[in-house]
């Protein structure tokens, strides 16, 4: 990696201050280990992957962008979250927007998500989950549960949600979902697998 290409003045900028960065979104990680950067943001907004993620993304610009103190973390897959550089362009800056690409189902965006803010994002007090209405219970319900696992902080967790499309369905099938919340995690994880594998073959 060359330095230049990424960070701007790095001998200039205090130990505890993040730098100017350029360039590939994926190198932040590794920008931010190399130089034990420090962000001091109080907020984390985090964004699910899943139906109507467009709209789920923007919801969740506008939060991170009203709000100085934000960074955001755009957790999951999907065609939508990985135009990276179209978000980036909306946002205030590149250094505040985090990814997060591993997690396959709601449990794991929780476990991921707070996994990437205790170590990331110390400062960070207050998280809010975007998606959509339908949503709600259950991801709440995961992140206050993981939060306690995963971290030792009593962070404040709230919601900001998008209007739910195709409701009947939604709710059908979060209603379905609920139960897998509460099997054991290795099950659940073979079977959102195999429904993921089936719905985004290609």
């Amino acid at each position: 990696m060359k330095n230049g290409d990424y960070v701007k003045n790095i001998a200039n900028v205090p130990y505890s201050k993040e730098p100017v960065v350029y360039g590939n979104l994926d190198k932040l990680d590794e920008i931010r280990k190399l130089y034990k950067i420090e962000v001091d943001y109080k907020r984390a907004v985090v964004v699910l992957g899943g139906p109507n993620q467009y709209k789920r993304l923007e919801k969740a610009l506008t939060e991170y962008k009203n709000d100085p103190s934000a960074a955001l973390i755009i957790s999951g897959f999907g065609k939508d979250f990985e135009k990276k550089n179209e978000y980036v362009a909306k946002g205030k800056n590149l250094d505040s927007i985090i990814t997060e690409n591993e997690s396959i189902n709601t449990e794991e965006n929780a476990i991921n998500s707070i996994h990437k803010i205790s170590y990331e994002l110390p400062s960070v007090k207050k998280i809010t989950i975007v998606s959509d209405y339908a949503h709600q219970p259950r991801s709440e319900m995961l992140f206050k549960k993981y939060a306690k696992i995963e971290s030792d902080k009593p962070y404040d967790i709230d919601f900001s949600g998008i209007k739910t499309e195709n409701k009947l369905h939604r709710i059908i099938y979060e209603l379905g979902a609920f139960p897998l919340s509460f099997m054991p995690y290795s099950m659940h994880k073979k079977l959102t697998e195999k429904i993921r594998e089936t719905r985004y073959k290609t």
